[in-house]
């Protein structure tokens, strides 16, 4: 399977490309944990053919982190198979050879904010990676075209464009689309028009 990875300021999307299986499968698991969190609570469910949702509150390296995302399929779920709450296989008829397309929208004030993120920020391309991933190429070429660099060997123009890149990944952008995100006393707030909430400096 080859799985190719692009992003919109608050969506993730996949593209799998199976080796013609009748059914091909993808995990989703809201268990895995890179550092050990505290898993307070979680779940993942099918709400269409090509939609699932699903959330997690956290204890990491601060209490009561909560994320919710939904993600859309461009090919229908042919099977979906909980293990839990929290761990789910689904299914897709892939022996045509189409890729699936993955469209996931994160928020951390809810799932209806996830799903509207997606709508906001992928409608005009729907599930075209090529497009998505192309625009997205576009603004990272416009925002490491800011600085120019003259002379160095090609290893400290890379070391350099790396390093400026590592500058812009974070902090991250927390409200969601239409100005919402959750504030560290768990109530919701909105940001001012044209303005943006961050997450960590």
């Amino acid at each position: 399977m080859l799985a190719e990875l692009t992003a919109t300021p608050h969506v993730g999307v996949h593209r799998y490309t199976y080796n013609g299986d009748k059914e091909a499968k993808l995990v989703v698991d809201m268990e895995h944990s890179l550092d050990n969190e505290l898993i307070y609570e979680g779940h993942v469910k099918q709400i269409s053919k090509n939609e699932i949702s699903g959330m997690r509150s956290t204890q990491g390296w601060v209490d009561k982190q909560y994320i919710y995302f939904v993600a859309q399929f461009s090919q229908p779920i042919c099977s979906f198979e909980q293990e839990s709450d929290r761990i789910a296989t689904l299914g897709f008829d892939t022996s045509s050879g189409k890729s699936v397309v993955c469209k996931v929208g994160l928020s951390i004030v809810s799932e209806e904010n996830a799903r509207l993120n997606i709508e906001s920020e992928t409608a005009a391309q729907g599930f075209d990676f090529d497009a998505i991933h192309n625009a997205t190429r576009a603004l990272w070429e416009g925002e490491l075209d800011d600085i120019t660099v003259d002379g160095g060997s090609l290893a400290e123009r890379t070391n350099f464009y790396t390093a400026m890149y590592h500058s812009k990944v974070i902090p991250n952008i927390a409200n969601d689309v239409n100005g919402q995100f959750r504030s560290h006393d768990m109530s919701i707030s909105r940001v001012t028009p044209g303005k943006r909430h961050f997450s960590t400096f």
